[in-house]
């Protein structure tokens, strides 16, 4: 496989689904890279269908880098092994957690550590920044690479939340050299959700480390937004694109349309031109 280089113009690519493969072949060039998920490779073996030479980039829910039950050994192994077989320039990740701790139950009862099966949203304290901060100094020595840290989607505060997502990404990059991932999705659901405003919170973040955008859908249902891989990516959060373009360079932009093996085509390449218009706006040469 040929490796993806961060150097040059930044590069528009797909996060993998079963309709991925067979787009290439019928759009060959119109995407720099796809994005596959660590859990994906990790546990199906079957070959991804993709054309020889194309470059990929890791994801990854496994870590659980906001919570208190590390990942077990095998799954680390794994993907350090997967890190190297690819020879990506880093590893992506979410600021979230996957597994919850063992507890006691509402009636006294203990209840086990629980693998939650998605990358849930943690209270945002600086408790919990600095055990972000930790587990990124501890992968980033394990793997060889940087982690590029991924907004998780928020649907309510947690309990134990004192700051914004805006204050927690800072003071996470304050206390490690990790990297961003800004999932623009996420970043605008959370903003909804929450009561503030996308674009001001958006500046706040610091920009220059910002190296990955995530571009998908949302859905509004009941007064509440919510992340949505099956539906084109609202205005809105195209807006939020042109916004970071014009503050700051980024090497990858990932278009995330992989709920459903059906997403229609001639949606799919309306966005890559989009997307691509967006950079030459910018005065990126897409």
């Amino acid at each position: 496989m040929a490796l993806f280089s961060p150097v040059g113009p930044t590069k528009l690519g797909l996060a993998y689904s079963s309709y991925v493969g067979p787009f290439l072949a019928d759009h060959p060039g119109k995407i720099d890279y796809v994005e596959v998920p660590f859990e994906l490779v990790h546990y199906d073996r079957r070959p991804l269908g993709l054309p020889d030479g194309m470059p990929l980039l890791l994801h990854c829910a496994s870590l659980s880098l906001a919570g208190d039950v590390p990942p077990s050994a095998e799954i680390v192994d794994s993907l350090a092994a997967w890190v190297s077989k690819t020879g990506v320039p880093w590893l992506s990740e979410h600021m979230a957690f996957v597994t919850s701790g063992p507890s006691a139950g509402f009636d006294g009862s203990a209840v086990p550590s629980y693998d939650v099966g998605y990358s849930v949203n943690p209270p945002l304290n600086a408790e919990i920044a600095q055990r972000v901060i930790s587990a990124v100094d501890c992968y980033r020595h394990r793997f060889g690479v940087p982690l590029l840290l991924e907004n998780p989607p928020i649907y309510f505060a947690p309990p134990g939340t004192t700051m914004t997502p805006t204050e927690f990404a800072n003071l996470v990059c304050a206390g490690c050299p990790a990297r961003l991932l800004v999932d623009l999705a996420h970043f605008y659901l959370s903003c909804r959700n929450l009561g503030l405003d996308p674009v001001s919170e958006l500046l706040g973040l610091p920009l220059d480390r910002i190296d990955q955008l995530h571009i998908s859908g949302v859905s509004e249902r009941d007064g509440a937004w919510w992340d949505d891989h099956t539906v084109r990516a609202p205005d809105e959060v195209h807006d939020l694109l042109s916004l970071v373009l014009r503050s700051t360079p980024v090497a990858a932009i990932t278009l995330e349309y992989n709920w459903s093996g059906n997403f229609p085509i001639s949606a799919l390449l309306e966005e890559i031109e989009r997307v691509r218009g967006s950079l030459t706006v910018a005065g990126v040469v897409a």
